[in-house]
């Protein structure tokens, strides 16, 4: 996708080394900002300014780029620099076998949706694809090597007794089934334990190969939300603040995780409780109905981002994806504000030269 210079690499390694080392004590920033540079790839000189307010590509200039300076001066050239940075980090994370496994899926899902128009680009996003995919089947072969906690086997062996295709359709049962198992087990997810999930997608009816795209999943959850209530979905995907029974706020989810699939979930969630806040894409709602002005709002606040939403995945994979971004906004909620991350790296990386 980039062509790098030896001395070139040489520098970016350098640069990047520090922050791997830095993240290495933080898992969650070291998955938050794998999914922000997967974003970050998508990003094009027409949403270029639109981009900067958003949290990832924030995070990815004061964390990725070496610069402290005011976003605002950041210039197109500044962003095909970040990209090569960006590129540069997913590669190492994948070599040095930095990402778990729920982890390294859910990046090649964010890969293969990618909304990306040039083909030597998509072709490499591709191929870095496949190599995540071929780490992955590396790490399967090995999971006879460990054992899944209790409380997962026995809910896998009792979930038949839930009756959940009785009690939901297809893609919000998906969705009970994944935000059971995190409620059984919310983080540090092994292999064996993230089978036993897609396993569960088996017992309660679901076909683990069915691939399914953005835009098929949103349409039809939208029609299942009026067969369970907006409040029985809400429960579905909302977990409580750190120490008070208040959710998680959507935009917190909005601006921290950088997956499609996940977030859509939230824009849902917000555009039925407070009305259409993907309004502002829609030239006249007015001649169309509220639940068909809902989907094609929100099919075209995610084509604005970058993302291919007739790109399909694996239900499996899916399940592990809604799994990883469930453990990740409640782990992020727990931390510090963003800016204590980024101050704190950026005292950590003042002896170095910026890149670019």
């Amino acid at each position: 996708m980039f062509d790098y210079s030896s001395q070139e690499l040489a520098q970016m390694d350098q640069q990047l080394d520090p922050l791997l080392v830095f993240t290495g004590a933080h898992p969650e920033k070291t998955q938050q900002l794998a999914l922000d540079a997967t974003r970050l790839l998508s990003c094009t000189e027409g949403r270029f300014r639109e981009d900067q307010s958003k949290g990832f590509f924030k995070r990815c200039w004061y964390t990725l780029s070496g610069k402290t300076g005011a976003l605002k001066r950041a210039t197109l050239a500044d962003l095909v620099d970040m990209k090569k940075m960006s590129w540069r980090y997913l590669s190492l994370l994948q070599e040095r076998d930095l990402m778990l496994a729920h982890s390294i899926i859910t990046v090649r899902n964010n890969l293969l949706t990618l909304a990306v128009q040039e083909d030597e680009a998509h072709k490499a996003i591709t191929r870095m694809a496949g190599r995540i995919h071929d780490r992955i089947v590396s790490l399967e072969q090995q999971v006879g090597k460990l054992e899944a906690a209790a409380p997962v086997h026995s809910w896998l062996l009792t979930l038949d007794t839930y009756e959940y295709e009785e009690w939901f359709p297809p893609h919000t049962r998906l969705l009970r089934v994944v935000r059971d198992f995190h409620s059984i087990k919310g983080s540090d997810w092994n292999l064996e334990e993230i089978k036993c999930l897609q396993t569960a997608i088996i017992n309660v009816g679901l076909d683990p190969k069915q691939n399914v795209s953005l835009d098929a999943f949103v349409n039809e959850l939208i029609d299942e939300i009026e067969q369970i209530s907006l409040h029985q979905y809400k429960s579905l995907i909302s977990f409580p603040q750190n120490g008070c029974g208040r959710p998680i706020p959507s935009e917190f989810v909005l601006d921290n995780v950088s997956v499609p699939f996940y977030t859509v979930l939230y824009r849902i969630l917000e555009d039925y409780s407070y009305g259409p806040a993907t309004s502002e894409v829609l030239p006249d709602q007015r001649r169309v109905d509220s639940k068909k002005a809902l989907k094609q709002g929100l099919m075209t606040f995610v084509n604005r981002a970058g993302i291919d939403t007739n790109a399909t995945i694996p239900l499996r994979d899916l399940a592990v994806e809604l799994l990883t971004c469930m453990g990740l906004t409640v782990a992020l909620s727990r931390l510090p504000a963003t800016g204590s991350f980024v101050d704190s790296w950026n005292k950590q990386r003042t002896s170095l030269t910026p890149l670019f």
